[in-house]
């Protein structure tokens, strides 16, 4: 057939199976009729016209797209070529359409576009679907799995990169190991060493690194064999084995060399630049980085130009050269935030990429604090605190003017670096200054935003005023809390005192505590009045034990500011903590008077001042619209294996209840759930647009979630997973999730509501329950840092409940219940104590202190009836 002999002409032709089609004119290829099964077959008839003959050319944009992709690493030109093949009106057979999809993921993850290549990556999996695969399309999972594995590991979400590579390796034994398979599953080895490297297993990342080595040297695979030398130049060097560093980094550097691999070549300068910095030989790093860092802006590597700018700042900063440092530190985190806009919309992503970036954040913090700009300091650390959140709230975590303006090219200089750093500061500035008009009448909001590096034993306090004003800033790297000794130990030796083993809802019960009662009262036995008194002296023990640890951390935390703090007249803590500081019990701190601190001041936190104005934005917003209605949860069962029964948190939902009835505030009887009635079905239908949750009962911090009863006629999904999970919050746009109405308050009755799942605290902060809804459109969370005491709690929050009924707001009612617990002030007699229901060792802070308020001021409002 020749092309120009149907041009603009409809035709029809008859083509029998396996018949050879010339066609001519136009550069137009030769094609075997029968080889793809989207082809007509024998017998059909396709009609031939001129638009269908430049398929065939459409397939030089395939060739095209594999060579600048694979042979010259040029992806924006290859995802030109692809998107154009792809974008032909036409005919196109399966195997080309997975290899264009699969290739443009390859190309996105690359360029760090995480969200498009997870998009090319769906596209790719879905053609492989299908009965009777080709040998060619069942290779397509093996690549699959090792780009998805790609995007996680980019975006730092290390276990999940671990579990596709794994994948791959199976995916690997179960096709049999021809050439092209060998080659998936080296590079499944070689990221699986790269994952663990990032973890710190060095001993596992080197023995798979090899793996892949041995593999990629008998096939011949040069650009690969560059790769994984850099991976174990990166192990070598943590384990400070720098001679074998520095020999692998060289062969690196020549693999990349032979293969024309410009983004190779930075990368093993930057590592050399690692190497001279260990090695102290700050000058060739700092050459070094420079020269990764041109070869990272020829090829567009992004994450190339972030770790090699952050590596050009730590060379600068051990000479003292801290300007030229803190501009190259900006202009990491600015490239960062151009990665961070095409990571995409899933939070573990972001969160994930976050955490790679917090060292970055750190160093700049420092840095500036050295360059005498604690203001500046002061916008880095927001900037570095809830980013994932507060895009997923709406806003987005950075400054999009500056972002914005750094996309159209850079320059790393003073001037940029000064206009950057005034930008975020003045967003804080901004925030604070809403936050003040925003706080109750006749108090004053200050806010008090950490920073704190547990590594480098250093941290940052820095105080606001509701007025945007900056009173006082303070760093200390405290070495002399006790011989020996860091801020993370004072931390962790409070929370042990604080009984944060004991006293557990799983543990304690009423039924005990009314033994113990029994004892007090028999006066009789010498041996029962010993024991009694060495009960008493353990008391004493641990109460002193409690006190000289909270005064320790008010010296540590809030005396360095507390003169500016009186000063301001302030009534109202907003507190931001970092890292560690999440699990302090802030209400409890003693002051040198011994006084708490929740005496002084009405306490709540959050996650970022950026995040603390987005939900109290949003529940203004929507003020007056749509009242929601109260939902109460007290003591499901029957209940998972691990947990027990809570005969005081069914009690403490009942009087919930009536103190709420008692205000008007109605509580409909299909929205209290107590006992066998709390199974998840009839929880989260009741949630859907709720106002205000009160949950009484077990958390279960393994898999984070609400534990739930097990239905006795539910479905065997409901029965097997019975609890409530915060994978059903998370989710805004999920039809079956749990969307509360908007400025929703929570409160949950429940151990270890407040704390990170598995305990480990991000960047990003404590990603656990009050996160999640937030998400859910929480805008206050009253949460846990600790295992309670049911019986002790149950009072707490009638009392809190009772001040909510007078109108004010959660944090104001949680301190006064709290100063009832802790006897601030004394009782007038005995009787009074007796009558609040209160006993003696509630006054320790352990019993109360580990209550917070996460968010906002909000009321009981807006509540239908």
């Amino acid at each position: 057939l020749d092309a120009d002999e149907y041009n603009g002409i409809d035709a029809e032709y008859n083509y029998v199976e396996g018949e050879i089609v010339e066609m001519r004119g136009r550069g137009l290829w030769g094609v075997k009729i029968g080889q793809y099964q989207d082809m007509p077959l024998a017998g059909q008839v396709w009609p031939f016209k001129a638009a269908n003959l430049t398929l065939m050319a459409d397939k030089k944009d395939m060739e095209d797209g594999m060579q600048y992709t694979y042979n010259r690493l040029q992806y924006g030109p290859a995802i030109k070529a692809f998107n154009k093949f792809l974008n032909f009106d036409g005919f196109r057979n399966r195997c080309d359409e997975f290899e264009a999809y699969f290739t443009l993921g390859h190309c996105y993850s690359s360029l760090d576009k995480h969200a498009l290549a997870m998009k090319m990556l769906t596209m790719a999996e879905n053609l492989l679907e299908g009965d009777n695969p080709s040998e060619a399309m069942k290779d397509g999972r093996l690549r699959v799995c090792n780009c998805w594995a790609e995007c996680h590991y980019r975006t730092g979400n290390f276990d999940g990169a671990i579990t596709q590579w794994k994948r791959v390796q199976e995916i690997a034994q179960e096709l049999g190991l021809h050439k092209k398979r060998q080659e998936g599953l080296a590079v499944g080895l070689n990221g699986l060493g790269c994952c663990y490297e990032a973890q710190e297993n060095y001993e596992e990342a080197i023995k798979h690194l090899e793996q892949a080595k041995t593999i990629f040297d008998k096939e011949g695979n040069l650009a690969q064999q560059g790769s994984v030398l850099g991976n174990l130049v990166a192990c070598y060097t943590k384990l400070k084995d720098y001679p074998k560093a520095i020999e692998l980094c060289g062969e690196g550097t020549i693999f990349a060399k032979e293969t024309d691999n410009l983004q190779l070549q930075g990368v093993m300068c930057n590592k050399f630049g690692a190497i001279y910095k260990m090695l102290g030989q700050h000058q060739d790093a700092i050459e070094a980085h420079k020269t990764a860092i041109s070869f990272a802006e020829k090829v567009g590597d992004r994450t190339g130009l972030t770790s090699a700018h952050s590596n050009l700042g730590r060379a600068y900063a051990w000479q003292g050269r801290n300007q030229e440092a803190a501009q190259a530190f900006v202009t990491a985190i600015l490239v960062s935030h151009q990665i961070e806009n095409d990571v995409g919309t899933r939070d573990v992503f972001r969160v994930s990429y976050l955490e790679e970036l917090s060292l970055v954040y750190m160093h700049l913090l420092k840095v500036l604090f050295w360059c005498n700009q604690p203001a500046w300091a002061l916008g880095v650390a927001e900037q570095a605190k809830a980013r994932a959140l507060s895009y997923q709230l709406g806003a987005g975590g950075c400054n999009a003017e500056t972002c914005n303006t750094f996309a159209l090219g850079y320059t790393s200089d003073a001037h940029m670096c000064e206009g950057t750093c005034n930008a975020w500061w003045n967003d804080v500035a901004e925030m604070a200054c809403a936050e003040g008009r925003a706080c109750t009448r006749g108090s004053a909001t200050c806010i008090i935003e950490f920073s704190f590096d547990s590594e480098n034993n250093f941290l940052a306090i820095w105080l606001l005023s509701g007025t945007g004003s900056l009173l006082c800033s303070s760093i200390q790297v405290d070495e002399s809390l006790k011989p020996g000794g860091t801020i993370q130990q004072l931390l962790e030796e409070a929370r042990m005192s604080m009984g944060v083993r004991g006293c557990d809802k799983c543990q304690s019960s009423p039924t005990e505590h009314g033994k113990e009662d029994d004892a007090d009262q028999d006066d009789s036995s010498a041996e029962r009045k010993k024991a009694e008194c060495g009960k008493c002296q353990l008391y004493l023990s641990q109460c002193k034990c409690e006190e000289v640890l909270l005064r320790k951390l008010y010296q540590l935390l809030i005396k360095p500011i507390e003169t500016h703090l009186r000063m301001a007249g302030a009534t109202d803590l907003l507190i931001i903590p970092h890292h560690k500081l999440w699990e302090v019990f802030w209400a409890g701190l003693v002051d040198d008077d011994g006084c708490y601190l929740i005496e002084h001041y009405v306490i709540r936190v959050a996650s970022s001042l950026r995040v603390a104005r987005q939900v109290d934005d949003q529940r203004c917003q929507h003020y007056g619209e749509n009242p929601g209605h109260v939902v109460v949860v007290g003591n499901p069962l029957p209940i998972q294996n691990g947990f027990k029964s809570l005969p005081c948190a069914e009690q403490e939902a009942i009087k919930v209840q009536n103190v709420l009835g008692g205000a008007n505030v109605a509580v409909l009887p299909e929205n209290i759930f107590l006992s066998k009635h709390a199974t998840k079905t009839r929880v989260k239908l009741a949630l859907k647009g709720a106002h205000w949750l009160h949950f009484a009962g077990h958390c279960d911090m393994t898999t984070d979630s609400l534990v739930l009863a097990i239905p006795s006629d539910g479905s065997q999904e409901d029965i097997k997973n019975p609890n409530l999970s915060m994978h059903e919050l998370q989710d805004r746009e999920n039809a079956e999730g749990v969307q509360l109405s908007i400025g929703a308050t929570v409160v949950l009755s429940a151990c270890d509501t407040g704390r990170a799942r598995g305990g480990k605290i991000k960047a990003e902060g404590v990603v656990g329950l009050a996160r999640n809804f937030q998400l859910a459109n929480a805008a206050a969370t009253v949460v846990t840092l600790c295992k309670v005491n049911d019986g002790c709690t149950a009072v707490l929050m009638e009392h809190m409940y009772q001040y909510l009924a007078k109108g004010l707001t959660v944090p104001q009612a949680l301190r006064l219940a709290m100063l009832c617990l802790a006897r601030r002030p004394k009782p007038d007699n005995a009787a009074n104590v007796e009558l609040l229901g209160l006993r003696e060792e509630w006054k320790r802070p352990k019993y109360w202190a580990g209550f917070l308020v996460v968010g906002a001021n909000t009321r009981l409002i807006d509540i239908e009836g």
